[in-house]
């Protein structure tokens, strides 16, 4: 009987962590399906890698993908919305480090919603970035979104970087700048897919 019972026990157990595991596909299954259905994988050649740990007081993250897998420095990551997440910082052989898109060392082009708008993302670290060097002439709005721009070659055009919430603008300056609310949020993504191509 407590040999019976000890089996039951045993089983249920596995049972429980086999299910676990199912559990874990089928959200992973969720999440290419999503990405699938926006037609990523025709746009990028892609690797799909769980975020393993984040450091927001360094913004970064680090991933379960590495040189075994593909991965090399200066990728972007984006999310399954085609979200910009950051570029690939330092790659090992079984996982890699994320420069974040507010990271201090994170620049790049981008363009201000569909209009003729550039200026260059900067990350100010604290998982704050802004969007400077706008010619002061041009139009700039609260709610206006903020794309990847091909110019500076860092990241493919169109990728959603966020939207202005603030724009700073004075008389003596030739330029302004806005503050950007990031498009991707960090504290609840859990998987990213880097581009390879």
């Amino acid at each position: 009987m407590v040999r019976e019972n000890n089996d039951l026990r045993q089983k249920v157990q596995e049972l429980i962590s086999e299910n676990g595991s199912l559990k874990e596909l089928k959200t992973e299954n969720e999440f290419l399906r999503e990405s699938l259905n926006i037609g990523l994988e025709k746009e990028f050649q892609l690797k799909m890698a769980d975020i393993i740990a984040k450091d927001i007081s360094e913004d970064s993250l680090m991933i379960n993908r590495g040189k075994k897998d593909g991965i090399i420095e200066g990728s972007p990551a984006i999310t399954s919305q085609k979200v910009l997440v950051g570029r690939i910082g330092e790659v090992f052989d079984n996982f890699s480090k994320i420069i974040l898109i507010s990271n201090e060392n994170s620049s790049f082009d981008a363009k201000i919603g569909g209009n003729d708008v550039y200026g260059i993302v900067k990350g100010k670290g604290h998982s704050e970035a802004w969007i400077e060097l706008i010619l002061k002439e041009k139009e700039v709005k609260i709610g206006d979104a903020v794309l990847t721009s091909a110019l500076g070659g860092i990241f493919p055009k169109n990728l959603l970087v966020g939207e202005i919430s603030e724009v700073q603008k004075s008389d003596v300056d030739l330029y302004q700048k806005a503050k950007i609310n990031i498009g991707a949020d960090i504290k609840e993504l859990k998987t990213v897919f880097v581009i390879k191509n």
